[in-house]
């Protein structure tokens, strides 16, 4: 071994692997080997004392320097770690009663070894590989390869053959390439035929809210560089199939590396079949390095290894090895289960009872045993050789969908009999006998069991009546869960909190549906989903909440159960179909009964809540009034509330609609307000508060300050909104092109910028599955362009805006896209802000029929136009009225008076000067 002092090199190399200290990265082979925190911190310290024995109190004391940890969360850290490095070298050894030692070769290595290959990109979303693979780097060779020729290529293979890794193995290969990285898609949860397009908008990060799933799929990811993994295919071939021949047609960069039992037979398909690992097919004994030479004897040997300490590979044993290889045909999955054993009942022990486990099935059957019956014999064998406890914990462990941390298993499968440490060292044993895989890459460590093993335990469970019983434990857990995630949002960073209960989502899902399914079920299930909804808001999964929400709330309003039970459902619904102010009609019929609910039966924070949740909806439908009046509502309730947030939040509430209705000297100093107040963070209780709205305080800001004639500021307070919003919720960003910078731009008439933010919310929507909201938007701003641009001026025509909110802005944007409901709001006061702009549109309209009794009626609204805009402090509407008084004026006795006018107005402008509207005015200027 080398001295201390060379141990401490930044590179150590040992067997295959790198460790690079101060990077915290391993590579074996030159490929990255995922390790969470504390295995690397495990990894460190035995390496840097490699030769010792490191007691077990220094290991934790240094791992878990501020917790007190059992001995046996070392061991099985420990399991984990070896089963990661493929420990059949011996690289770490346990002394009993003192520690472990590193007892493999370390050899330092100078700053002139090469640094590391680059990680993949960013956004690569790939799951750990549990184990080190063996006997397959032919096979990830040529698929990496067939993945060049071939855009959509499917590993086949039976069950346990090890096809996940494989894939994993390729992407981690692959990933650097694409721009966009490599990504992972799990289909083992979805039930036979079920439609797939949602499993791929969650793993995608595409949010699955209701609308055409499929189209945003391929909206997003029609200009990405991207290799998607999609596993576990076989029960779901056919929905698949059309899906993907959906996504390749319409996304030229997009590949496919699909995981299947059977091929998924869609177009442009290459198949791979992987066969069983190799192994000595020949009566003819074989000495130990013969037999190594072979792949399925390899994962033996290291699994074994790995399991005992004390299992030697050698010429005497050689041949009981091939025999049990050649018994498991091969099998990975199989010979890792069957060499776990081998620590218990020797090797001879192993090989009789396989031997008879086989030939009963053979006898039984009267067939030659399939590969999956050879698989499932071996299953049922190595279940039965379980100790009692261990066997029911496996068992009560199958009903974890997302894998589980080891206080996840402690809550599900401890009880009176099975205490918590028995637990502890069953998920340590279990993790020994491959029936559990550690996820060394997560923090803390989540176990996962192979899908063929998981669907073996749950069918024992099943059996043994116990199945309820542990899918109410496991929705117990999940309540606690939740409320814990409830606790820790205020106190974590948004990623650090989605690290920890992202996994979670699979589970929860399944809970609250295994819980709807019971017998009074409904309270428990609203409890969880009044806890889940800030999970299902993060990780964009709306539709699936959402039809969660809507199943509660039916059957709470069959009971005619607890009404703030069903408020907050109806809130929740509400919250899910627009999460953000946006030119759509909502449907207000939940945040109406959320209210009326809050109003009769709830608490002033309730109500507040159900407030906020409807004014969202009032803006978005123009309703402006209504939305000022719930602000101020909240203004009274502030001062019995005692928080010193309720305030701001009143205040944040009227500024938007109060700007909207023309009073925007009143609507800034709100906003102001809001800006100078400490920045609080979204409120896992309150829904609403999940939006960003100091991001809708600069909107208002910036389009204050372009009305009142400061146009590079707006421009300036735009840029500093894009930046902010950039590192936000990709709804804020669309929220900030959409309602600032886009009409900024435009108003300002800089047509180059509207095309590139068109382009830039068009895309950026699709991502967030708000297309139905904004794309029309983007559509009608496209079309001013064009009509801006057309060779025949005005021969442009607008499709209907869909909204009020479209409608208010539509007239602003161009001369042509005035309708007459713009009119009829301003009218009726129902909005302010673009009244000015909306009466001279009108009157120009009016002054094109020619008649004498058209022009005094458009003389008279151009005269209001412009009253109402100094009124409001409007300068860049008041411009725009005076530029049209003066052109239309030009040629009668009332020319000096337009000019006199428009001098005035354009005296008002300081900044600004070469926006289109300025040069209009200069240019109708004698």
């Amino acid at each position: 071994m080398p001295p201390m002092a060379e141990r401490s090199a930044p590179v150590l190399a040992f067997g295959p692997f790198l460790l690079y200290r101060t990077q915290r990265r391993l590579l074996e082979d030159g490929q990255p080997v995922r390790l969470g925190s504390r295995a690397m911190d495990l990894l460190i310290a035995l390496v840097e004392q490699a030769g010792q024995v490191v007691g077990q109190s220094d290991l934790m004391s240094r791992v878990w320097p501020r917790e007190v940890v059992e001995d046996n969360t070392l061991r099985v850290h420990i399991a984990a770690l070896r089963k990661a490095l493929g420990d059949g070298q011996r690289y770490i050894t346990n002394v009993p009663g003192r520690g472990y030692g590193f007892v493999a070769e370390v050899r330092p290595l100078d700053d002139s070894v090469a640094a590391p290959p680059p990680s993949a990109p960013p956004s690569t979303r790939l799951p750990p590989r549990m184990a080190r693979m063996v006997g397959r780097r032919e096979a990830v060779t040529a698929l990496v390869r067939q993945l060049q020729d071939h855009r959509f290529v499917t590993i086949v293979g039976a069950g346990g053959m090890g096809k996940t890794t494989v894939a994993l193995s390729v992407a981690d290969a692959v990933a650097p390439a694409p721009a966009d990285g490599a990504w992972f898609v799990d289909l083992s949860a979805l039930a036979p035929g079920s439609p797939v397009v949602e499993a791929f908008a969650s793993a995608l990060e595409v949010p699955t809210a209701t609308g055409e799933l499929l189209a945003r799929l391929s909206a997003h990811l029609r200009d990405k560089q991207m290799l998607v993994v999609v596993d576990n295919c076989e029960h779901v071939v056919e929905p698949l199939a059309a899906v993907l021949e959906a996504l390749l047609q319409a996304c030229p960069g997009l590949r496919v590396l699909a995981t299947s039992r059977e091929p998924v037979r869609a177009a442009g398909e290459w198949v791979h079949l992987l066969p069983a690992l190799e192994f000595p097919r020949g009566g003819e004994p074989l000495g130990m390095q013969q037999a190594l030479s072979f792949p399925a004897v390899q994962l033996f040997v290291e699994r074994a290894t790995a399991s005992d300490d004390s299992f030697v590979l050698d010429d005497d044993n050689a041949p009981l090895v091939v025999e049990v290889c050649r018994q498991l045909d091969g099998i990975p999955l199989a010979i890792e289960l069957t060499a776990a054993l081998v620590r218990v009942f020797s090797l001879r022990g192993v090989s009789d009872g396989l031997g008879d486990k086989l030939l009963a099935l053979r006898s039984n059957r009267r067939m030659v045993v399939s590969r999956h019956q050879t698989l499932h014999a071996m299953l049922d064998w190595s279940h039965q050789l379980l100790p009692p406890f261990e066997k029911a914990v496996l068992n009560r462990l199958s009903v974890f969908r997302g894998g589980m941390t080891i206080d996840a298993a402690i809550a599900v499968a401890s009880d009176d009999v099975i205490g918590r440490a028995d637990v502890r060292d069953a998920i340590a044993s279990l993790s020994s006998k491959s029936w559990l895989y550690a996820d060394v890459s997560a923090e803390p460590v989540r176990f996962h069991m192979h899908g063929v093993a998981r669907t073996f335990a749950n069918e024992q469970l099943r059996t043994s009546g116990a199945s309820d019983l542990i899918a109410r434990r496991h929705a117990d857990h999940l309540c606690n869960a939740l409320r814990k995630s409830r606790s820790d949002w205020p106190l974590q960073e948004q990623q650090t909190w989605l690290d920890r209960y992202a996994p979670l989502s699979a589970d929860v899902r399944a809970a609250i549906t295994w819980t709807l399914e019971q017998e009074g079920g409904a309270l428990l299930a609203e409890a969880m989903m009044a806890d889940a909804w800030m999970l299902g808001f993060q990780l964009h999964q709306f539709a699936d909440y959402e039809a969660l929400a809507r199943r509660v709330l039916r059957q709470l309003e069959a009971q005619n159960a607890n009404p703030l039970a069903r408020m907050r459902m109806h809130r929740i619904i509400a919250l899910f179909d627009g999460p953000q102010i946006g030119p759509r009609s909502r449907d207000t019929q939940h945040s109406e009964e959320a209210l009326a609910l809050a109003r009769q039966h709830g608490s002033p924070r309730e109500l507040i809540e159900s407030l906020m949740i409807r004014y969202i909806q009032d803006v978005s439908n123009g309703d402006y009034q209504h939305a000022l009046a719930h602000g101020e509502d909240l203004a009274g309730l502030a001062p019995a509330l005692g928080d010193p947030m309720a305030l701001p939040a009143s205040e944040r509430m009227r500024a938007p609609p109060l700007h909207l209705l023309g009073r925007h000297d009143d609507s800034r100093v709100l906003a102001e307000r809001v800006l100078a107040y400490p920045a609080w963070a979204p409120s896992f209780g309150t829904p609403s508060s999940a939006i960003d709205h100091q991001v809708g305080m600069r909107i208002v800001l910036a389009r204050i300050a372009w009305l009142q004639g400061r146009a590079d500021q707006a421009v300036v307070l735009c840029e500093d909104l894009l930046a902010i919003t950039r590192r936000e919720s990709g709804m804020s960003l669309c929220q900030a092109i959409g309602l600032a910078a886009l009409p900024i731009r435009l108003w300002r008439g800089e047509l180059a910028q509207v095309s590139e933010l068109s382009a830039r919310l068009r895309d950026e929507a699709a991502r967030q599955a708000l297309s139905l909201e904004w794309a029309p938007w983007v559509d009608a701003i496209e079309q001013v362009v064009q009509a801006d641009t057309a060779d025949v001026p005005g021969s442009h025509t607008f499709k209907p805006a869909a909204n009020s909110l479209f409608v208010d802005h539509l007239a602003t944007f161009s001369v042509h896209g005035l309708e007459e409901r713009a009119l009829q709001r301003v009218r009726a006061g129902h909005v302010g802000w673009c009244a000015p702009e909306v009466l001279r549109v009108k009157a120009l309209s009016l002054w094109s029929a020619g008649t004498d009794d058209a022009r005094a009626q458009a003389e008279a609204l151009l005269q209001e136009s412009l009253n109402l805009a100094h009124a409001q402090g409007a300068l860049a509407w008041a411009l725009r009225t005076a530029t049209s008084i003066a052109l239309l004026w030009q040629d009668g006795p009332s020319h000096a008076e337009g000019q006199a006018m428009l001098h005035r107005t354009l005296a008002g402008f300081s900044e600004g000067l070469d926006t289109r509207d300025l040069r209009a005015a200069r240019a109708a200027l004698d």
